[in-house]
């Protein structure tokens, strides 16, 4: 079971990636002579020095302080006017979910260690879930999971959604006969 500390963390990284998705949006432009502006294409890791283009890098100021503690401990020239690459900052990323989770935890599993493995490499952790070992259910679980799987159906909606509005048209029509509470239509 992961700890609130571990979850926190990981809400943080999905919250920079949303955060990275729409800087690539977004374009850098730099004066390039009086009045004119030029879109900058080429911009320097501050970690490895490579260039690299604006849809592989991100602005130093959107990495989370916590990570960026981690890069001026190697890093003491660190800029938040500058740019870092994802693969450095990936590598920083899971470095620290894996400090804190090891804080938190002591030592780490093997299905922690594939996470952070897979951070690190852009992974997919399952190809398929709903390929699961099938033939090993029971019974029961099979029959489970066949009345889940229509009972969230658009069949079973709309099926459902007809027998209710043919119910309500013929207690309505009962009703205009007989009345539920005979008291009202003396008023």
């Amino acid at each position: 079971m992961a700890s609130s500390g571990s979850v926190d963390v990981f809400l943080g990284m999905l919250k920079e990636k949303s955060q990275r998705s729409t800087t690539r949006t977004q374009s850098t432009r730099t004066k390039s002579g009086p009045g004119h502006l030029k879109a900058k294409s080429q911009f320097t890791c501050q970690i490895c020095g490579k260039s690299f283009p604006t849809a592989h890098v991100v602005p130093a100021r959107f990495v989370r302080p916590a990570i960026v503690d981690a890069i001026t401990v190697e890093y003491k020239n660190w800029s938040n006017e500058g740019y870092v690459c994802h693969e450095d900052l990936n590598r920083y990323r899971s470095e620290y979910v894996q400090k804190v989770l090891t804080e938190e935890k002591g030592e780490l599993s093997d299905l922690e260690l594939e996470v952070i493995r897979s951070l690190k490499e852009h992974d997919i952790l399952s190809q398929n879930l709903g390929a699961a070992e099938f033939q090993d259910f029971t019974l029961g679980e099979r029959l489970a999971d066949r009345v889940a799987s229509f009972g969230g159906s658009w069949t079973f909606i709309t099926f459902f959604a007809s027998v209710l509005i043919v119910w309500i048209a013929i207690s309505s029509i009962a009703m205009i006969g007989k009345p539920f509470d005979p008291t009202l239509t003396s008023c």
